[in-house]
């Protein structure tokens, strides 16, 4: 931040100015645990917020005592669980001729989170959005704890599900790519199952007529094969039971959503990028013709990504896209809500998924070092070359966009519910659309520049484009949406804003 001329700044998603002249404001532990929890930001002691919203330094009484009474409290465990600041993150600055406190809040690793302002994390933990902070769901908080353990989410077994939850064709078809991708990597001719000495027990037990077969009898064989890949594990009474990655990767979805209730995967498809509530292909792990699962999903998208006549994606876009799912199915958070989307248009993929990033944006753009939400699902899609080989995933999709000059895919967070979106866009950064005329200021016109650039955009994203502050926001876009130039889509904080039409 330029200090030297704060005015030009707002509170915002990443910015809280506090006055702190008769101490320490309580809200400040508030704002501490929603950054921490979120993004991470930047509080300013010593600064407030004028009416017109610009934010100006004022004189603050011995910044030097506030300082240390900070660094005693935040070390009390009975008040905040958390100290995730090093000794340069709180620094005494000067602006505009006063001294004011800056401190730089990080985003907090997943074994601190949920970081809380008391002993019970359900009712003290915050999370930051563009109004503020606001207490985390009880569905947020859950998350934050599931993702504090050091074992991967997937690979325990299921006590109360036994080996009838898998797909009988779905192992067949999974066992032969997974026998394929070896032979690949050992360097020798692939044979097609036509070519083999396959047992065609499994393929005749696919001929059910809703295309379902879970419930059959699999072989020893296939037992076998489904420990040895992680799929299935011995519980400690003995029994053979699904892991929750087997059942997730190769399960039948009338068991998958016994153990996640809001399981769901979504592909829609259509070509006309401005019709976002109407689908020319549309398939759900709920449909009932299909496993549901995450093999056969990953499988069917994957076939609906090469256009036979236009060939849009080509291969190399097709490789990154893909590699996109199927890092969106092995860091999903499968008990979260929502589910797994996946929407095409035209030049234009978006993949949403449940659960936060483990890490920070621009780590994952950078591929730095992994901390996988769910180890044994990415061993399994490994298992059949899918992200085996290194430099896949987001750093790929980034490194072939900057080298087609598309326009930058956008990775970002959203919370209530925690999500991560990915928008992958296949036009050129230079693109000239036709834009909306806006009578009216600077302002709306860059609203309006983002929402070209993006899927959507939330109120957040505006008061941190702008660096205004909410309160002007809402007026900006209360001023679209009367102008007919956007739209709103869903309520209260889950609240989004599209453009109501691109002409191209």
């Amino acid at each position: 931040m330029d200090l030297d001329h704060l005015q030009k700044y707002r509170e915002n998603n990443r910015i809280e100015a506090k006055k702190a002249t008769g101490g320490l404001p309580g809200s400040l532990w508030e704002t501490y645990s929603a950054f921490a929890n979120t993004s991470g930001g930047v509080i300013l002691l010593g600064v407030e917020e004028k009416k017109d919203k610009t934010l100006n330094p004022i004189f603050l009484p011995d910044p030097e005592k506030l300082v240390s009474e900070f660094w005693a409290t935040i070390a009390n465990r009975q008040k905040i669980s958390a100290n995730i600041l090093k000794a340069d993150d709180v620094q005494i600055a000067e602006a505009g001729g006063k001294q004011i406190i800056v401190i730089s809040v990080p985003r907090a690793g997943r074994l601190d989170k949920p970081v809380c302002i008391g002993m019970n994390p359900f009712t003290d933990s915050y999370r930051r959005n563009g109004e503020g902070d606001y207490h985390c769901t009880p569905d947020e908080v859950r998350s934050m704890l599931r993702d504090q353990a050091d074992e991967s989410q997937d690979m325990r077994p299921l006590e109360t599900m036994g080996l009838e939850a898998f797909s009988v064709a779905s192992v067949a078809d999974y066992r032969e790519a997974y026998d394929g991708a070896a032979v690949k990597a050992a360097g020798e001719p692939i044979k097609t199952a036509s070519q083999t000495d396959m047992p065609t027990k499994a393929a005749s037990m696919i001929e059910a007529a809703s295309g379902k077969t879970a419930g059959a009898d699999l072989t020893a064989e296939e037992i076998d094969f489904l420990i040895s890949i992680g799929g299935a594990a011995r519980t400690e009474d003995g029994e053979i039971r699904p892991t929750r990655a087997g059942l997730l990767m190769l399960g039948d979805e009338r068991y998958i959503i016994r153990e996640f209730p809001n399981y769901v995967l979504d592909y829609r498809e259509n070509s006309e990028s401005d019709d976002k509530n109407s689908w020319t292909c549309r398939f759900t792990s709920a449909d009932g013709d299909w496993s549901g699962n995450l093999y056969d999903f990953y499988q069917k998208v994957g076939k609906r990504m090469t256009d036979p006549v236009t060939g849009e994606p080509d291969e190399e876009a097709k490789e990154a896209i893909m590699a996109a799912l199927a890092n969106a199915l092995v860091h999903s958070d499968y008990y979260g809500r929502r589910g797994i989307i996946v929407r095409r248009w035209t030049g234009e993929v978006v993949i949403d998924n449940p659960g936060g990033l483990r890490m920070t944006p621009d780590e994952a753009i950078e591929g730095g070092v992994s901390d996988p939400r769910n180890a044994m699902l990415i061993r399994l899609f490994n298992g059949i070359g899918v992200g085996a080989r290194a430099g896949t995933g987001v750093p790929l999709i980034f490194s072939l966009w900057e080298k087609r000059g598309w326009q930058t895919p956008r990775l970002h967070e959203s919370y209530e519910p925690e999500r991560t979106h990915i928008r992958m866009a296949m036009k050129k950064r230079d693109d000239k659309y036709k834009k909306v005329t806006i009578k009216s200021d600077s302002q709306k016109a860059a609203i309006t520049e983002f929402l070209w650039e993006n899927d959507f955009g939330r109120t957040a994203d505006f008061a941190e484009l702008l660096k205004v502050g909410p309160t002007r926001v809402k007026k900006l876009v209360h001023e679209l949406e009367s102008e007919g130039i956007v739209t709103a889509r869903g309520g209260n904080r889950n609240r989004v804003y599209i453009l109501t039409k691109k002409e191209h």
